[in-house]
């Protein structure tokens, strides 16, 4: 899908062509998500260009879900120890013969792998996330200052791509939206299986309980609430979902739920490659600030999304169907690791049940209107 985008200017020395290009993606899944976003714009500007990713192990089953993809290179990033990997990993890379490499979270390991694999053009930036650059800025042969351009301002996407528009001097403005193929039959099919014996006029509202992050952690006891308050004025029935490290919380969740009947734990029943079936058969999505919401969106779902300590203008959900749930506290601009621990936590503490239960009344309305 495309959007007009902002006007890019600036003289800079380009090779004119590149058959062979692979991006350096070693991020989270919601990062990753928004990555690919750079394949159709690459392949605007090199139509004959192939495309490959590096990307973390866990991760490469999503692109089942992605067209014009060359190869997929897994690589289990560590930031200590182990130096050996990075010379294993580069002469790897080298048997590909890439000609171009793009980083878009720039670390000084996969900047100097990069290096290492005798890649001729390696394009870098300052930080796309808004972190303090470093040595790795050494290693690339096309490395570019953001000096007028606020990366906080901007969506991941928005910000990968960016960087590709001032490498190649795309002046055609275009903005390309995360977006996945249609789900497989096969994942349809295991999905629909799944959802059997779920009443047609319900209402299926999908729900993430629980992130990495613990500082980014709803209570159990206000999902629990939540769920209670859908199921009291609803037809509808939520469906817990994540991975499988993530059954143990959704239970928590579930034992506090009064209508138990109204919740299913669905937390590792799907791989990457069967949650877009998921979430083209869920009405919507609530969930905190993760990868999922990137997912689900990708997929064409509806999101609600919590946001704490992180900023809604860089990190929600790319669609036209996303709802916002934060207290908008100034201090979420300059927030880190270390304040979080000790700041008591108020931009997710404070959101209250009631604020997240207008935004669920908001899109079951819209889903209802929709249906008329």
């Amino acid at each position: 899908m495309v959007e007009n985008f902002c006007e890019i200017t600036g003289v800079f020395m380009m090779k004119p062509k590149y058959n062979n290009i692979l991006i350096d993606a070693v991020m989270h899944l919601g990062d990753l998500i928004h990555a690919t976003t750079l394949i159709p714009l690459l392949k605007q500007q090199y139509p004959d260009a192939r495309i490959s990713y590096l990307v973390k192990p866990e991760l490469v089953d999503l692109f089942k879900n992605i067209d014009n993809i060359e190869y997929v290179i897994p690589y289990k990033y560590k930031s200590k120890g182990d130096y050996f990997s990075v010379f294993r990993m580069a002469k790897e890379i080298k048997k590909y013969n890439f000609d171009l490499s793009i980083s878009l979270d720039p670390r000084l390991r996969l900047s100097a792998m990069m290096w290492l694999a005798g890649i001729p053009t390696r394009v870098g930036s300052e930080s796309l996330f808004g972190w303090q650059a470093g040595t790795e800025r050494f290693f690339f042969s096309d490395y570019f200052r953001l000096k007028d351009y606020d990366v906080k301002k901007h969506s991941a996407a928005e910000n990968f791509q960016y960087l590709v528009k001032l490498f190649t001097k795309n002046t055609d403005c275009l903005f390309y939206k995360p977006e996945f193929n249609k789900p497989l039959i096969k994942n349809l099919e295991y999905i629909k299986k799944e959802f059997a014996n779920i009443p047609l006029e319900f209402i299926k509202i999908a729900m993430c309980v629980n992130t990495k992050d613990p500082l980014r952690n709803w209570p159990v006891e206000k999902f629990a609430y939540l769920i209670d308050q859908i199921s009291k004025s609803n037809n509808a029935i939520v469906f817990i979902t994540g991975m499988k490290e993530d059954k143990i919380v959704a239970d928590q969740v579930i034992s506090l739920v009064k209508n138990k009947a109204r919740v299913i734990n669905f937390c590792g029943k799907t791989n990457l490659d069967q949650l877009s079936a998921f979430f083209t058969n869920v009405d919507f999505l609530v969930h905190f600030d993760n990868g999922m919401g990137h997912f689900a969106a990708a997929a064409g779902c509806p999101t609600i999304t919590l946001f704490s300590n992180s900023n809604p203008m860089q990190f929600k959900p790319i669609q036209d169907n996303a709802m916002i749930v934060s207290c908008n506290y100034d201090c979420v601009k300059n927030c880190n690791k270390y304040l979080r621990k000790t700041c008591g936590k108020k931009c997710l503490n404070n959101i209250s049940v009631e604020m997240v239960m207008e935004k669920v009344d908001m899109m079951i309305k819209k889903l209802m209107n929709r249906n008329v």
